[in-house]
């Protein structure tokens, strides 16, 4: 790295030697660069080792990041895990409390019934697109949220393609810096 202008030797938060002087930077001073763009321009430089090193040193900001998440972001995480279709993605999402009414009016009280409802679902509905939209927001505070939203899905359903939608309300709550669904009742759309 003798020929690089801007070496980074530890990262407590980040000490970088640039031009003969090191120069401290928190990780707010270096996050609103974005680790792409940082390394991007790392690499411009033939600085590979430095440029992989800032993809490590953006793990504990995007960690903090994380947990300032808002009900929002929740949601849009909460759409992306149901549509991979995959519960292991899904599990973090929902409180161990929590209870889940389909559209076919069963209910599913407690994490373990959930898993159990959704993996079934997950398995009958092949190559599935799900989609939430019309979010509307009826509280959202520090600790605690509610909306209701439209839903939609398509896939293949015994060999046949299938599709579905409704609406739905959700209730949010903070747990541990991080937001989980603790209800969710979904129904049909109302008939026009």
């Amino acid at each position: 790295l003798s020929h690089c202008p801007l070496w980074i030797f530890e990262f407590k938060p980040y000490v970088v030697a640039a031009g003969g002087r090191n120069v401290e930077l928190s990780p707010h001073d270096v996050y609103p660069m974005g680790p792409q763009r940082m390394c991007r321009l790392l690499l411009r430089m033939n600085c590979l080792v430095a440029a992989t090193l800032v993809v490590l040193a953006y793990e504990p900001v995007i960690a903090e990041e994380k947990a300032r998440m808002s009900p929002r972001d929740f949601v849009e995480q909460y759409e992306a895990a149901l549509a991979t279709q995959d519960w292991t993605v899904v599990a973090p999402l929902i409180s161990e409390e929590a209870r889940v009414v389909f559209s076919d009016g069963s209910l599913h009280g407690g994490k373990d019934a959930i898993r159990t409802a959704y993996q079934r679902n997950f398995a009958a509905i092949k190559n599935e697109d799900y989609g939430i939209e019309n979010v509307h927001w009826l509280i959202e505070t520090s600790d605690s949220a509610a909306y209701m939203f439209d839903f939609y899905w398509s896939g293949i359903v015994h060999g046949s393609e299938a599709s579905g939608s409704g609406r739905g309300i959700a209730v949010l709550a903070r747990k541990d810096d991080r937001w989980v669904l603790v209800a969710e009742q979904l129904g049909p759309r109302p008939k026009p």
